[in-house]
């Protein structure tokens, strides 16, 4: 008896992690958006639909950068994909609770 191949299924992966730097000035946060929208657009064909964000290297933080990490997440929600924050300091996550972001963002601290 010959089995019939299985149907193909997508491969779960893990989107790679895009990186925030302190004092990313105007063409880097527009570059990480770009990149952004770019895992946001290739995360169609995958079950893992997150896009990752690495905030290790973030030291200082400014309204700017958490609006560049707003712009993304509601982005990602229009798609129906979420944001995670990938090790953000806890000065961070404050100030991301008070701007009012914190349900389009969530975080691993590992």
């Amino acid at each position: 008896m010959t089995r019939a191949p299985a149907a193909e299924q997508p491969v779960a992966t893990h989107t790679p992690a895009l990186v925030a730097l302190s004092g990313m000035d105007v063409q880097e946060r527009r570059q990480l958006i770009a990149d952004a929208q770019t895992a946001i657009e290739n995360t169609r064909t995958s079950h893992d639909r997150t896009i990752r964000i690495d905030c290790a290297h973030v030291h200082v933080v400014d309204l700017v950068l958490v609006g560049t990490l707003t712009v993304i997440a509601r982005n990602a929600q229009r798609c129906g994909r979420r944001v995670e924050l990938i090790e953000p300091p806890s000065w961070l996550r404050r100030n991301i609770a008070a701007t009012r972001t914190r349900p389009l963002l969530t975080w691993n601290t590992h």
